[in-house]
C-alpha cells in the first residue's frame, strides 16, 4: 500500500494565479445553474394565471422571450383605466406583487412589475398583450442577469467560499472529492 499526503488550501490561501485557476476549474466542473428551476417555476405559474398560450424564451447565450396571448378580443383592445380596472378585477394576484405571490421566489415580483406599475399609473396605449410581453421581457432579463452573475468570477468565488471548497496549491480541485 502507498500512502500519499496532499496539502489542500482554501481559496483565500491560494496565490492570485492559483485563484484564477481555481475559478476556471470550478466553473468547468460545476456548470449547473442552480436557479434555473426556480426561474422556470415562476414562468409556469405566470402562464397558469394569465392568458398566455405559448411562450418561447432563452437566456444565457441568447436572451429573448416572446409570447402568444389568448384572450377574447374585447379585453385585448382595452387600454388605460379600463384595462387597469380589468386587471385589478380579474388578476388580483398582481396587487400582491411585492410579496412574491406566485412561487415565493423574487422573480415573482419581477414578472408582475409591469402590471403593477400599469395599475398604479394607467396610460393609453399598452394593451394586455403588450403588458404581458413586458412581463416576459422583464423576467427574461432578470434571469439573464442572475445567470451572468452566477457564472461571473465573483459569483464562482462566492460559491467556492460558501461551500468551503479546497484546492491543491495550483488551484486544482480537491482530488479526494
Amino acid at each position: 500500500m502507498i500512502t500519499k499526503t496532499i496539502a489542500l488550501y482554501s481559496f483565500d490561501e491560494l496565490t492570485p494565479k492559483a485563484q484564477e485557476n481555481a475559478i476556471k476549474n470550478y466553473r468547468e466542473t460545476y456548470s449547473d445553474y442552480w436557479n434555473a428551476q426556480e426561474n422556470e417555476a415562476v414562468l409556469e405559474k405566470f402562464k397558469t394565471i394569465f392568458p398566455v398560450e405559448h411562450i418561447d424564451w432563452e437566456y444565457g447565450y441568447r436572451t429573448y422571450a416572446t409570447l402568444t396571448v389568448s384572450e377574447p378580443m374585447g379585453e385585448l383592445e382595452l387600454t388605460g383605466k379600463p384595462l387597469a380596472n380589468y386587471i385589478k378585477t380579474n388578476y388580483s394576484v398582481v396587487l400582491q406583487a411585492e410579496n412574491c405571490p406566485l412561487t415565493g421566489y423574487y422573480l415573482d415580483s419581477v414578472i408582475l412589475s409591469p402590471l403593477l406599475e400599469f395599475i398604479k399609473k394607467p396610460k393609453k396605449g399598452p394593451t394586455l398583450a403588450d403588458l404581458l410581453q413586458d412581463c416576459a421581457t422583464r423576467w427574461i432579463h432578470a434571469c439573464h442577469d442572475d445567470y451572468e452573475q452566477y457564472f461571473s468570477d465573483e459569483g464562482i468565488k462566492g460559491e467556492i467560499e460558501a461551500n468551503e471548497v479546497l484546492f491543491t496549491f495550483n488551484g486544482d480541485l480537491n482530488p479526494i472529492n
